[in-house]
């Protein structure tokens, strides 16, 4: 009985966190676009920063890979010599 409780607990808290986090970029996102910002540095307000993070608006790559731009991975593989 206390592992069903225990699950049930955990459950709801994560139903709880997802709906916050949904709320939160439903919200920054809406700021944004009615101040058009999102390709600025800085967030119009600190709901819209926060959905920045939440939705992954900071990661991306610096630098393009190195191995990309290999000769053999233009051709497709039947085109490719023996």
């Amino acid at each position: 009985m206390l592992v069903v409780a225990i699950f049930a607990v955990i459950t709801i808290a994560a139903f709880v966190a997802i709906l916050a986090a949904t709320l939160i970029v439903t919200v920054g996102v809406h700021q944004e676009e009615r101040k058009h910002t999102f390709t600025c540095r800085t967030a119009p307000t600190p709901m819209a920063g926060l959905a920045r993070v939440i939705v992954g608006r900071y990661v991306r790559k610096t630098q393009p890979d190195p191995d990309a731009e290999l000769p053999e991975e233009r051709v497709p593989w039947f085109q490719r010599g023996i």
